[in-house]
This record gives C-alpha cells, structure tokens and sequence, in this order.
C-alpha cells in the first residue's frame, strides 16, 4: 500500500499534538542516523515496529568549498536523459496517528566514496536499499541484528550521479521556478575543477 506522509517523524509521546511538536522547533527529526536509533527514545520504537520505504527519483545534498554550501541533486540513471532518472527506496521509520497521518524519517549512513565526495562535510547519506533488501527491511518482527546488517551492507549497488544545481531549492518561499523541473538542471560548480 502507498500512504502520503509528512517528512519529520512525530515520536509516539508526542502524536497527541504533531503540529505543537514541530513549532517547538527544539528537534530535526528529517533524518534518523544508523548509530543512534535504536538507542533514541524518538526513533527506537519505530525501528522495531515502523519501517517502510519512502520512494524517489532523486534528491539533494550539500557539497561544502571555502565554507560555501551548494545543493547537488543525487540520482541513478536510466538512460540519457536526465528525465530517465530511475525510482528508488530509501530506508524509512514512521509513525502515525489514528486518523491516518503519517510521519516518516529517513534513515542515514556513513557515505561511501561517492557520497563523501558530494556531502563532504558531514560525510553522510541516506540508505538507498537495494532491491534484494527491500523485503527483509520491511518484514514485520524483524530482528534488531537482520536491521543492522541491512543498515550496514544493504545500500544500493546501482551507480548514483550527481551535479550541482541552483540554491533556490533552499528558498523558503515556493514559486513556479522553484517547483519546475528546471531547478533540477545542472549549474556551474563553486568549486573549481581538479588538476589531477
């Protein structure tokens, strides 16, 4: 089944009042790190009993030079054009409440080669599951240790892209610039190109 959720998990202590929990502004709760969850009262509740698959056909990640911030948009290819772009799974937590809203984070990893190389600052990425894994990661009553391992091991092997895009996708403010595909186009790089 799809559901449409809302990114920023609401812990199950606070799904009395999510839109109190999110004006308190006190937790970033977009993304869950592997390390942390199952020991995090927010997350370790929804690790055991909440995971899902959050699907997309790219996303963005900061790439740092000279203490500036650029957003890369991060893809897998499925042919020449940018618009071949593949769907894929990222690793999900949610909870919900009982009239059907749903709040999910992102479960993080430590970045492979390709990842540090875009989101060089905190050397971080989310866990695209692979598809042998999407299974197993979803299958309810899971063991904490079959959770690690795939948290571990089961990123994707399919290659991902990247390139540098406008800084209007960090616009608080939407327009039709920023909700057109021509945001997703890349741009010239902060940083300038190797020698080596």
């Amino acid at each position: 089944m799809l559901y449409p959720a809302t990114w920023g998990l609401v812990p199950d202590f606070q799904l009395r009042d999510p839109e109190g929990f999110f004006k308190e502004g006190k937790y970033n709760t977009l993304n869950a790190r592997d390390d942390k969850v199952f020991a995090s009262n927010t997350y370790k509740k929804p690790i055991l009993e909440g995971r899902c698959l959050v699907f997309a056909d790219g996303f963005y990640e900061p790439h740092e030079y000279l203490k500036k911030k650029q957003p890369y948009f991060c893809y897998i290819s499925g042919g020449e054009a940018l618009e071949d772009r593949q769907l894929f799974t990222f690793a999900g937590i949610y909870t919900a409440t009982g009239d059907g809203a749903f709040y999910v984070s992102l479960i993080t990893v430590p970045a492979n080669p390709f990842f540090a190389e875009v989101h060089n600052a905190k050397l971080r990425m989310p866990l695209v599951l692979d598809r042998g894994v999407e299974d197993a990661w979803i299958e309810e009553g899971q063991s904490p240790n079959i959770i690690k391992e795939i948290m571990k091991d089961g990123f994707t092997s399919k290659p991902f892209e990247a390139h540098p895009v406008s800084n209007l996708i960090y616009s608080k403010t939407r327009t039709s610039e920023t909700d057109s595909q021509e945001i997703l186009k890349p741009v010239a790089s902060i940083e300038p190109p190797s020698l080596f």
